[in-house]
């Protein structure tokens, strides 16, 4: 995920940063669709404590945030 995510959603981001900081906490989020049919917008921080598959453990905090 640290590959696809981009700080671009969410007020004052204009644009996709291609240098943004990777120990920085990331602005905005986006809409993410479950399989229960439930739909969320989840900040883009959260998104590493998702439970992406049956055998995912998420890690304590995002890896590179200081």
């Amino acid at each position: 995920m640290n590959q696809l995510t981009i700080p671009r959603h969410g007020s004052g981001v204009g644009h996709a940063s291609t240098n943004y900081p990777s120990s920085v906490p990331l602005p905005g989020a986006i809409n993410v669709s479950f399989y229960d049919g439930h739909v969320e917008q989840v900040r883009l921080e959260r998104l590493w404590s998702l439970y992406w598959h049956k055998d995912y453990v998420p890690p304590v905090k995002r890896p590179g945030l200081k």
